[in-house]
């Protein structure tokens, strides 16, 4: 085993702030979304540290990765299988967990959690199912999945608003919803990730493209 080195002889900047990516379920810390996300904010010039778990999260074992997460993070992921509806609230992320929490839903009520659980939840192109993937139900399950990750990582490259809607029920089934002009649709502007206003609360829908750079495994 390599020893650990300091902070300081690895680039790491007190002037910048940092990002700390960890990667899920059957992931590592080299896959392509995570280091899409890595660059995005390399780009920002944020210190980034990546979080390796692979050996404690890796498939077929997902009851062993789900007991992990709390040791790794400290808080759990809004996924969905054995902790909506089955885990003690001590599993499930919950808007308390920290000073911002924010939840990007791209496959809620599948692999993601259909509730809202965090300061600001943000349903993607609708939340449920993203209109770039293809495929039989899992397929496209695990590719609206992995995109929350790419998603995120395109709002902190672009670092300018989205046009939003509040959506407080939960994300809406429709993926044209966010496209339509209606004026009985308030709409406003809101950065989605890094920038997002402090004082932002509630559930927003909101229409985002996805970046073909950033596939996932």
């Amino acid at each position: 085993m390599n020893e650990p080195k300091s902070i300081f002889k690895v680039g790491f900047k007190t002037n910048q702030q940092t990002a700390i990516i960890i990667h899920g379920f059957n992931g590592t810390q080299t896959s392509r979304h995570i280091m899409f996300l890595k660059d995005a904010y390399l780009s920002r010039k944020f210190n980034v540290f990546a979080v390796d778990w692979e050996v404690l999260s890796q498939y077929p074992c997902y009851f062993s990765s789900l007991s992990n997460t709390k040791l790794v993070s400290q808080c759990l992921d809004p996924a969905r299988p054995l902790i909506e509806k089955h885990a003690s609230k001590k599993f499930r992320l919950t808007r308390d967990d920290a000073r911002s929490v924010q939840i990007i839903h791209t496959n809620a009520g599948l692999l993601g959690q259909s509730s809202f659980s965090g300061r600001v939840d943000f349903c993607i192109n609708g939340g449920q199912v993203q209109p770039y993937c293809e495929g039989d139900r899992i397929k496209q399950a695990r590719c609206s999945h992995f995109l929350s990750v790419c998603y995120l990582a395109n709002a902190i490259l672009a670092s300018r608003p989205m046009r939003a809607f509040r959506c407080p029920s939960g994300c809406v089934p429709d993926n044209r919803i966010p496209f339509v002009k209606s004026n009985r649709v308030r709409m406003k502007w809101l950065t989605v990730g890094q920038d997002t206003p402090g004082n932002v609360t509630g559930g927003y829908c909101v229409h985002m493209e996805q970046n073909m750079n950033c596939p996932f495994n």
